[in-house]
């Protein structure tokens, strides 16, 4: 479905509820003419459908519901007192708001000036009620068209929606469902594989049960465009509040993810723009000293990766300032210079998102107030999402978030250690190594391993989980180790594990109170023989292995 279509069908869906909530509420009126409670919902009612067909330049129903929004905010601000023939004028407008809906799935022109003109002249003689003065007829009355006289014995078209709204939870129950059917197909080939080897009796289960997940998958899928269209208002309030000149673009918009992971990356982004805004975006007076333009420029893109969706935020302001940084990290008491002179920059701006840093050098309704990039990066790691930053001093700084496709499937590497399952996502891994202990080398303080050039310093899992396990230096030169080589926030790992598996799709879940406090796990799965195999978390394993190599 094109952008434009999909935008159409979701009016039209909204705008057919929209309507039919408008008709039942002016017939409570018609009944009960003095209830001035159901003034409030029509108002509201009114206001958001002339505001999404405004946006989509329906302009028959975005004057009609404009006029009936004007005639109840009169109403509720007690400018004249209601009368019958005021909601038999409602209840002839919420008729040609359907049809008016309707036209638009026909392509049929429908006139609506002409009502819209005798709904004007109505607002404005009921305003002129509180006095005696004689409402003369203005130009706009003398020129409405007259309408015949409407046929209240003819039979009326009912229409029906061809939309259905269905809550997440349902389409969340339904995927859980697929997820177990998923599980049962996975172990009735293992178990025939097992009993008689290769066997294809399956695969036709295999191809249903994958494309019934596909589908109701997609069900739950939205374009980011939703989301974007929200930032140029929050950004324009931003300008006026920091006295700052920014123009935002967007790019990627019809790309789909999880309908679900939206509203954590809503908040993730309303962070980041109000950050660039703050610390990037200079003042026009020093963009211009800067040979800069004195607008600057934010670009939000979204793209697909894979089996994630990468969303971007680029500003074109001053970059970050490692200098500042380093001055902010000693004061704080965190790292001595010498320390600091043995980092990257990648590695010095990783502190930027830890809890209780900030850049800020004075405290504004923007920045000092305690919720930081660390807040932003948690909230997206929870659901298996990553947050990073590169930047150019003078040039600006780009906040890449790298979040997965479905928070239900996700594609893993599994492996195991010590006869239990584990997973890591694949995004995470570089490679996957099996590798000879004559082929690691030695340096500084850790075993590592080189792969095309780079240094990979190997952990054991065993160790992480607190086992005993041979080091490294005990084992036979011919020795065999699997490993997995990871990388996460300019770092990298290569994780030594029992033995690797495979790769694998697998319906995530994530663990329950009070399991899901556990730093190393936050989700798991169930896999095809019935094991519950947990994922790791990327970042507590390299924030640990970090600690362990700075003490």
């Amino acid at each position: 479905m094109e952008t434009g279509d999909e935008y159409k069908a979701i009016f039209l869906a909204e705008a057919e509820q929209q309507q039919a909530e408008l008709e039942a509420l002016f017939l409570q009126l018609e009944a009960s003419p003095e209830r001035k409670d159901l003034w409030a919902p029509i108002f509201r009612l009114t206001h958001t459908l002339k505001g999404n067909a405004m946006g989509l330049g329906y302009e028959g129903i975005a004057a009609v519901s404009h006029l009936l929004e004007d005639y109840f905010k009169a109403l509720q601000a007690g400018e004249f007192p209601l009368w019958p023939d005021d909601i038999a004028l409602f209840l002839r407008s919420s008729d040609l708001l359907s049809d008016l809906i309707a036209a638009i799935r026909t392509e049929e022109k429908l006139a609506y000036k002409g009502f819209s003109t005798k709904l004007k002249v109505a607002l404005r003689k009921a305003k002129k009620r509180g006095n005696r003065v004689e409402v003369l007829p203005t130009s706009e009355e003398k020129e409405a068209p007259k309408e015949p006289a409407e046929n209240l014995s003819a039979p009326r078209d009912i229409r029906l929606s061809d939309h259905l709204k269905v809550p997440i939870e349902r389409l969340t129950q339904l995927l859980n469902l697929v997820g177990e059917l998923s599980i049962e197909k996975d172990r009735l080939m293992l178990e025939d594989q097992q009993e008689k080897g290769n066997d294809y009796r399956f695969l036709t289960l295999h191809r249903l049960s994958t494309e019934l997940q596909y589908q109701i998958m997609q069900l739950r899928m939205s374009e980011l465009q939703l989301l974007f269209a929200k930032y140029p208002r929050i950004l324009s309030d931003l300008c006026r509040q920091t006295g700052k000149k920014a123009r935002l673009e967007i790019r990627g918009g019809q790309t789909e993810i999880d309908r679900n992971l939206l509203p954590v990356i809503a908040d993730a982004l309303q962070h980041l723009l109000r950050n660039a805004m703050s610390h990037g975006i200079e003042k026009p007076a020093e963009r211009l000293l800067a040979g800069k333009e004195e607008v600057g420029t934010l670009l939000l893109q979204a793209r697909t990766n894979k089996d994630q969706v990468v969303i971007e935020l680029t500003d074109d302001g001053a970059g970050v300032d490692r200098k500042k940084i380093e001055q902010k990290l000693i004061e704080l008491g965190w790292l001595t210079a010498a320390q600091l002179a043995k980092l990257s920059d990648e590695e010095c701006f990783e502190y930027l998102f830890k809890s209780g840093f900030s850049s800020a050098s004075e405290l504004t309704d923007l920045a000092g107030r305690g919720v930081g990039l660390d807040a932003v990066r948690n909230a997206l790691q929870s659901l298996g999402g990553k947050l990073s930053l590169s930047t150019v001093l003078g040039k600006g700084s780009t906040f890449c978030l790298q979040m997965p496709y479905s928070m239900a499937m996700r594609t893993v590497l599994l492996f195991e250690q010590d006869g239990q399952s584990f997973a890591l996502p694949i995004d995470m891994a570089d490679l996957v190594l099996s590798i000879r202990r004559k082929s690691l080398e030695w340096v500084g303080q850790n075993w590592m391993c080189n792969y095309e050039g780079d240094f990979y310093p190997i952990r054991a899992l065993a160790q992480v989980f607190g086992q005993k396990k041979e080091g490294i230096a005990e084992l036979d030169a011919e020795a065999e180790l699997q490993l997995l080589l990871l990388h996460y926030g300019g770092q990298r790992m290569a994780l030594w594990v029992d033995r690797l598996q495979q790769q694998k799709e697998i319906f995530e879940r994530k663990l329950a109170p009070p399991l899901d406090q556990h730093p190393l796990f936050r989700r798991a799965a169930i896999l095809g023989n019935g094991e519950v195999c947990l994922l790791l978390t990327i970042d507590t394993l390299f924030e640990d292995f970090k600690r362990e190599r700075d003490a």
